[in-house]
């Protein structure tokens, strides 16, 4: 043993040697704490472009979603508007042929409209013959038998409609003359509907035609009777025109 040895609590050199091989553990902290910053570094633009991409994503379906609900609520709005318009078009048509029926002496009468008419060529007491004319003329039938809601004029021959509403028409031609036939035709705002025609040989002949029609407000009615043809009536009222209004529309 060396008396001049001197023992103390420090490492041995073998000991410090194997100590210095390895990385401090400050150094190895530091090196674990740099490595993980630079892969975040090296993530956060990829999460970041997610991020754009999703909040994008959002702001588009937003705009989309709003979009779908500014043309329902459009779609809404016109045709609230469209309805609103209808209804008050249907209400005012309601309240013109109320004003019409008010102002017509085809008044309501218990709560249904009356119409109806009756007129002949001639009356009971007299004998009169027209044609024949170079023209078709308005037949004008003087002697009037009925006219509720007064619709037909006796001077004129035309029946005008008071109420707009279904119709029947009925019409007689009698002429004695056999050398000329006879016809006349009804016409509906001047514009040839039908006739009632007879050509028979022999004096006396007739013709007669019906017809139902529906009609509006200002629509009118009336005969003509043919050129080169002949009517006649001696008060058996063999020459009529009647009409009446089967109901109101």
């Amino acid at each position: 043993m060396n008396s001049g040895a001197t023992y103390t609590n420090d490492r041995s050199p073998s000991s410090n040697v194997f100590m210095d091989t390895i990385p401090g553990t400050e150094n190895t902290y530091e090196s674990l704490h740099a490595n993980v910053y630079t892969c975040l570094d090296r993530t956060a633009p990829s999460n970041r472009s997610t991020e754009a991409k999703s909040s994008a994503g959002r702001e588009y379906l937003y705009r989309k979603i709003s979009l779908v609900f500014v043309s329902l609520w459009l779609i809404t709005l016109i045709t609230l508007i469209v309805g609103m318009v209808l209804h008050y078009d249907q209400r005012s048509a309601i309240q013109r042929e109320m004003e019409v029926l008010k102002n017509s002496p085809s008044k309501l009468i218990g709560g249904t409209p009356k119409v109806a008419f009756a007129a002949s060529l001639a009356n009971h007491s007299e004998t009169k013959t027209i044609g024949p004319y170079s023209e078709a003329v308005t037949v004008v039938y003087t002697h009037v038998i009925t006219n509720v809601g007064g619709a037909y004029n006796q001077s004129t021959g035309i029946f005008t409609v008071p109420i707009r509403g279904v119709y029947y028409f009925s019409f007689t031609a009698f002429g004695w003359d056999q050398r000329l036939r006879i016809s006349v035709s009804l016409f509906l705002n001047h514009e040839f509907f039908m006739s009632a025609y007879d050509n028979n040989p022999g004096p006396g002949r007739g013709a007669t035609n019906t017809i139902t029609l529906q009609l509006e407000i200002g629509d009118i009615i009336y005969l003509k009777l043919w050129a080169d043809m002949q009517l006649h009536d001696n008060g058996n009222l063999y020459n009529t025109f009647n009409g009446h209004l089967l109901f109101p529309i």
